[in-house]
């Protein structure tokens, strides 16, 4: 019987229907926390508005209400994901952290750092598809550097394999005596 718990930490991808992530956590794992992690640079960042917090409290929400439906919820925390997310991890005991891959710079940043200090714990950290149809860090040019140009990259990418759609988890259990945490207002 399994016994162990993951955390999804949810970033662009507020949803529980095609997320890779999630799906793979619900089916290794008898625990799942899913995780938003709201980072002050969200609200106060430059693309920083009244609408744009709006979006994402509703967004936040859905997704909690859905999670519910599973028998789960959402757990959000405040802070840089840097130190939310492996505080989390030791408080939770979790075995693996998982999340959908992100290519900003700023993401791919980020995600090396929380990635980093997972692994000095002995933490699984997990990337996986999911934001695209088709993973856009495989195409490159005839020299294998990264295009600058998006109608060669397109032609390339349309040719892709697309990774296949996740169904929704049926059940998402929570471990007990998580603290879950409030929306943002």
């Amino acid at each position: 019987m399994m016994t162990s718990t993951a955390i999804v930490w949810l970033r662009r991808d507020l949803r529980v229907h095609d997320h890779p992530a999630l799906a793979r956590a619900a089916c290794e794992h008898a625990f799942v926390v899913p995780v938003f992690v709201l980072d002050e640079r969200l609200l106060t960042g430059r693309f920083a508005s009244a609408p744009r917090a709006a979006f994402l409290r509703g967004c936040l929400e859905e997704l909690d209400g859905e999670l519910a439906a599973r028998g789960g919820g959402l757990v959000v925390r405040s802070g840089r994901p840097e130190e939310v997310i492996p505080a989390l991890a030791r408080e939770t005991g979790a075995a693996e952290v998982l999340w959908t891959s992100d290519v900003s710079a700023f993401a791919l940043a980020r995600d090396r750092r929380v990635r980093a200090l997972l692994e000095e714990e002995g933490i699984a950290a997990t990337p996986c598809p999911g934001n695209y149809c088709a993973d856009v860090g495989i195409p490159r040019t005839k020299t294998g550097k990264p295009f600058t140009v998006f109608t060669p990259f397109r032609n390339v990418q349309r040719e892709l394999p697309r990774r296949p759609v996740e169904p929704a988890p049926a059940a998402i259990c929570l471990p007990a005596g998580i603290e879950r945490g409030t929306l943002p207002s």
